[in-house]
């Protein structure tokens, strides 16, 4: 778990570099996703295989069922990042429509995480055991939660007239 909390540090420290504010240009923005989610990325795959600990047929199974949900992963990804710029470039002067309309698709994305995990945790099960496919799920969750709580720890609050 320490390669783990590394992972974390240098994501919070991401975060906490470039920030979501709303003054970088579309290029930037785009740019910031993307070495984000390369970033993330590479050493999950890193920390992934070390927490799985597979071998043999598993571990031949595992690998592109994973490569494929990380495939998945980053498009919903994608788009949650860009409810997150979409709320930073609003939040000061949104309407409520504007505003329900960021919730209405921040539920959609959660729920299209949701989806992709349950799917992905199945065809885990599949090609390896129930063991390993849940073990895939509870890394995947750990990281994801501490991801999104940098996050979220980087995001201001409505302000209070809204």
């Amino acid at each position: 778990m320490k390669k783990v909390s590394i992972l974390l540090l240098m994501a919070v420290a991401f975060v906490a570099m470039t920030g979501f504010n709303n003054t970088c240009s579309a290029q930037a923005e785009e740019d910031e996703v993307q070495l984000f989610q390369t970033m993330y990325g590479m050493e999950k795959r890193s920390l992934i295989s070390e927490a799985m600990e597979l071998s043999g047929d598993h571990e031949k199974a595992f690998w592109p069922v994973y490569e494929q949900f990380e495939k998945e992963r980053r498009a919903v990804g994608k788009e949650r990042i860009a409810l997150i710029k979409e709320y930073m470039d609003t939040y000061t002067s949104a309407t409520d429509e504007q505003l329900d309309a960021i919730a209405t698709k921040a539920f959609a994305n959660e729920s299209a995480f949701t989806k992709l995990e349950t799917s992905y945790y199945d065809k885990m099960k599949k090609v390896t055991s129930s063991g390993i496919a849940f073990r895939w799920l509870q890394v995947e969750r750990y990281l994801n939660t501490s991801i999104r709580a940098a996050i979220q720890d980087e995001l201001p609050f409505m302000p209070n007239e809204k």
